[in-house]
């Protein structure tokens, strides 16, 4: 056990012999096998206990005894309790997703302020088992059948090679002894269903399953990579990013049946689903425009765009002169007066303005419907609506455009265009230079 614990590690490169680990341990047989299996190694360790106090004096008794194992192991040791009832009652979410935000949330505060620098869970292969049907009962991704992943931030589980008979098997065979969780003999959570029902069946079919599902997990996983890597040169080919919204171009994907499933993995992060995704392979009305909690993507004639949702940030802002810097919504602009001379050719987010030609202070706003300028190079106004349709700018970048006013009269559409009024010509003598940053 020993040997597999260490080749594990090894190949999987969760961690070096050098650095500090801190072990998370329930006082089940799962966990308790993993402490002794670090203390065995040699390893820099240290246990961590939470007590939910949700089962009275078993998990009192549970405290007791990880303690226990920690002195016995010389090992430091770290406890807390929470009143997980409650805080899962405020928040307003389930006592099983209140324990498991409340325990990361502390494990990664002990970290922090102890220096470890990995966090070691005792997941093992029927975890991983379990994991993956219940993933495939609610309906997944590839991800999704990679069960429990071995590395995850500071996350590391060193216990994946090993099922829970061959954990139980070396226990016993050492004279260990662990506490079992009376919860775990129910059938009130759907895990609990899996292991008691569904997974007795499928061993009933195949004997040998934790064995056959070991070499399919591996299989799974280095698929898992090659779509990565697939989905890594699709995203170098087709899309990129404007300094505001990034755009996926869809000619590739145009006659790939596939299309959806490539879109759901660039996207399910951001919180689109896979409905979501399928719709907007099927482009069927540009211009519409389809939300998560965080995001949004706008179907264009060629593309997606994809940005977040600008209604709620500020609509102008006054910039007053010597000012040196003015924000609107995720915007920027730093303003630097110079002296005239040298060249006068700037990058679109930069405007080089004749600065006696302005007054303050200068509005700063979002463009609006009926706004007029006069383009440099031009005599006569022009609709801003005309003139960024004539750019070729996507409806969700439209949103995002501001404008800089002097006296009432347009002299930037910030990014794209001055104003033939305010341009910079022999005469000048100094310079205005506006520079746009996102």
């Amino acid at each position: 056990m020993l040997e597999r614990f260490l080749k594990h590690i090894r190949e999987n490169q969760l961690f070096q012999k050098e650095h500090r680990i801190l072990l998370a341990v329930s006082g089940g047989l799962d966990s308790t096998v993993m402490a002794h299996l670090f203390h065995q190694a040699g390893f820099s360790a240290a246990i961590a206990h939470c007590n939910f106090c949700l089962r009275g004096e078993a998990s009192d008794g549970d405290e007791a005894f990880v303690k226990g194992l920690a002195n016995d192991l010389g090992m430091p040791y770290y406890v807390t309790r929470f009143a997980t009832e409650k805080i899962a009652a405020d928040r307003g979410i389930s006592i099983q997703m209140a324990a498991r935000e409340l325990r990361s949330a502390w494990l990664e505060e002990v970290v922090r302020e102890h220096r470890y620098d990995f966090i070691a869970t005792a997941h093992h292969l029927n975890d991983a088992l379990e994991t993956i049907l219940l993933n495939l009962a609610r309906g997944t991704g590839i991800d999704g059948l990679t069960g429990v992943p071995l590395k995850q931030n500071r996350f590391v589980r060193p216990m994946l090679f090993a099922s829970r008979t061959e954990l139980e098997a070396f226990a016993r065979s050492m004279s260990l002894t662990w506490r079992e969780d009376a919860s775990n003999a129910t059938d009130d959570y759907q895990r609990n269903i899996i292991r008691h029902h569904v997974i007795p069946v499928l061993r009933d079919i195949n004997p040998n399953l934790e064995e056959t599902f070991s070499d399919t997990l591996m299989r799974i996983r280095a698929a898992r990579r090659f779509a990565r890597a697939h989905l890594r040169d699709f995203s170098g080919r087709n899309m990129y990013h404007d300094g505001t919204h990034v755009h996926i171009r869809m000619k590739e994907l145009a006659e790939d049946p596939y299309a959806p499933v490539v879109l759901w993995e660039l996207l399910k992060d951001l919180g689109f689903n896979f409905d979501q995704c399928r719709a907007m392979a099927e482009r069927r009305q540009p211009g519409a425009v389809f939300l998560s909690s965080t995001h949004q993507v706008t179907v264009g004639r060629d593309e997606l765009i994809i940005g977040v949702p600008t209604g709620e940030t500020e609509d102008q802002t006054e910039i007053q002169d010597g000012s040196r810097e003015a924000h609107l919504g995720g915007h920027t602009l730093t303003l630097e007066v110079r002296e005239a001379g040298g060249d006068v050719r700037t990058h679109p987010s930069v405007a080089m303005i004749d600065l006696d030609k302005v007054s303050f202070p200068l509005l700063w706003r979002r463009w609006r419907e009926g706004d007029r300028f006069v383009p440099i190079g031009m005599k006569a106004h022009k609709k801003v609506s005309d003139f960024l349709i004539d750019e070729k700018v996507s409806r969700p970048a439209k949103q995002a455009v501001t404008v800089v006013e002097s006296g009432g009269e347009i002299i930037w559409i910030a990014g794209y265009r001055i104003s033939d009024k305010v341009k910079v010509t022999g005469q000048t003598r100094r310079v205005l230079v506006l520079r746009l940053q996102n």
